[in-house]
């Protein structure tokens, strides 16, 4: 059963008065909207009011309202016209440029609709003005000054209230400011919509044409902005099947982005993409998700595979380093199923680095990233057994064994002396706290193999097996079956018969430095070693 996690939470802080704001506004837009564009007409009948009333300035007759009131009418249907062809410009190049999605930005948005209708209210009004006046002389009374100065301010406040929309509308010329305005619709009820989740289809239809571009910019704000609300949607308060199924349909967005990036051998790109991978593997991870963090891996996986056909080494070490961030904590968690995976994933990147390796190849990239994979699946043997799960332990020496053996048979020899090397050392660490290690022996014996190529290659005494073995088998004595000391010192003989001076010149320099309490194991150990090397030796014979 999965032990629970809490991360760390960051120390609190009172959200700015711009946090509140913009989330008012993202939540509550028409409201706001609606209030915003209302003030302008407000201000303009207090101006009115100031200016006719109050300051008593303006004196107009009859002819003058007339000519007045008709010049409004027609400047602010020019505007209306201005307004829909501004819009409809702004769709068709935004929509070419980037998704034919984009239109839903401007449908849903309450800045045109708003702004028409001020419009023609403001026209409306200034028609029944003009009616009213058509049939009078001379001066205009007091009272109908008001009115017509009103008319009057509410087309020079209507043609400032352009500006804030004209604003808004040069903004989406920009992929950043379309992905911003869409995140936050990112909610689980939308993500779970399948063909029908309109924003991230839109956003990750800019995602694409930016990947077509080397648009690094777009690609890396608008990845990490729908991870992170991909993140903040997946989490404890949905059920195991919602989060699977969330992290399922962004995951195969994501892959069909680092698919297009692997076809045009983009390293940069690839590895925000990676990032992304990363950023949702840890969240899962982190959050006890096993299901979920499994699933990432599994896509982690399909793309690494591509990466090692396309012969991308910088990317296939990025996604090693990834899948061992992630690893790591899923074992700390105790997860079932995703270690599995991860470990699989790792024994498949060692085999696609030794697919691209010679043998006298032992400083090239792909060793290196060889190397690495050894050494993370012998960080999961060695959090295996500080946790206490024998299944770890063992699933991942089973996975490094399968590296020696593949390496064995591609010709690349120089691993085994690193697998045999770093299992010995987890022997060592296991012994006092496993109540078996005897998967452990079957790792060891590509020891022997890679004792048998230094006496070949004429560098024998480069590893110091014996000693390791030395130490192993003391300790089997106290804290093993009999079986796993027989195996252990079967080991040694066998090493012994290979290069019996490397085992001399060991013994010795072990009993120069051996303590006093061990030495009754000690002593048991190269006596079930002795007897077994005689008997190797007489079929040997034989």
């Amino acid at each position: 059963m999965n032990t629970e996690f809490s991360p760390e939470s960051p120390p609190s802080t009172l959200p700015s008065v711009n946090d509140i704001f913009g989330k008012f506004i993202a939540n509550h837009p028409w409201i706001f909207w609606a209030s915003f564009y209302f003030s302008f007409i407000i201000a303009a009948f207090l101006c009115a009011f100031v200016f006719s009333t109050w300051l008593n300035l303006n004196h107009t007759d009859v002819e003058s309202a007339r000519l007045l009131l008709t010049t409004l009418i027609h400047s602010e249907a020019t505007i209306i016209a201005f307004v829909i062809t501004l819009t409809l410009v702004a769709v068709q190049l935004t929509s070419s440029s980037y998704t034919p999605r984009v239109g839903n930005i401007f449908a849903n948005s309450p800045h045109m609709y708003l702004l028409l209708g001020i419009y023609i209210v403001s026209i409306a009004y200034s028609a029944i003005l003009l009616q009213l006046v058509s049939g009078s002389e001379g001066i205009v009374p007091v009272s109908m000054e008001f009115l017509i100065s009103g008319a009057y301010w509410l087309t020079i406040f209507l043609a400032i209230a352009l500006i804030p929309y004209i604003f808004y509308t040069l903004e989406l010329f920009t992929p950043e400011t379309i992905i911003k305005r869409m995140s936050p619709s990112l909610t689980k009820e939308a993500i779970l919509q399948d063909t029908r989740n309109e924003f991230l289809i839109s956003i990750f239809d800019i995602t694409h044409n930016s990947i077509m571009k080397y648009d690094t910019a777009t690609i890396r704000y608008g990845l990490n902005r729908v991870t992170t609300q991909i993140n903040n949607q997946v989490s404890g308060k949905n059920t195991p099947g919602e989060n699977g199924e969330m992290i399922t349909v962004y995951c195969a967005h994501l892959e069909r982005c680092a698919r297009q990036s692997i076809d045009l051998h983009d390293e940069e790109i690839l590895s925000i993409i990676l990032d992304q991978f990363e950023s949702v593997g840890t969240h899962c991870a982190r959050n006890t998700f096993d299901n979920p963090t499994g699933q990432v891996i599994t896509v982690i996986s399909e793309v690494e595979k591509l990466i090692a056909i396309k012969d991308i080494p910088g990317s296939l070490n990025r996604v090693r380093e990834l899948i061992r961030s992630i690893g790591k904590i899923s074992i700390e968690n105790n997860f079932s199923e995703t270690p599995r995976r991860i470990m699989a994933c790792q024994e498949t990147i060692a085999k696609h680095a030794i697919d691209k390796m010679n043998p006298g190849d032992k400083f090239s990239v792909y060793a290196a990233i060889l190397e690495n994979s050894i050494d993370s699946l012998a960080e999961f043997t060695s959090l295996g057994i500080t946790t206490g799960q024998l299944g770890i332990v063992n699933g991942s020496l089973e996975y490094l064994k399968s590296i020696g053996e593949y390496s064995l048979r591609q010709d690349i020899l120089f691993p085994l002396y690193t697998i045999a090397d770093r299992v010995f050392d987890l022997w060592l660490a296991a012994l006092p706290v496993l109540n078996s290690t005897s998967t452990f022996l079957n790792v060891a014996d590509l020891a022997l193999d890679a004792r048998k190529d230094s006496l070949k290659n004429g560098s024998a005494g480069s590893d110091n097996f014996e000693r390791k073995i030395l130490d192993i088998g003391i300790l089997s004595m106290e804290k093993s079956s009999p079986p796993e000391q027989q195996g252990v010192a079967r080991l040694l003989a066998t090493l012994r018969i290979e290069d019996d001076k490397k085992f001399q010149d060991e013994v010795l320099d072990r009993l120069t430095n051996l303590p006093a309490q061990q030495k009754e194991p000690w002593e048991k150990f190269l006596a079930l070693q002795e007897k077994i090397y005689q008997e190797l030796v007489q079929k040997q014979q034989v």
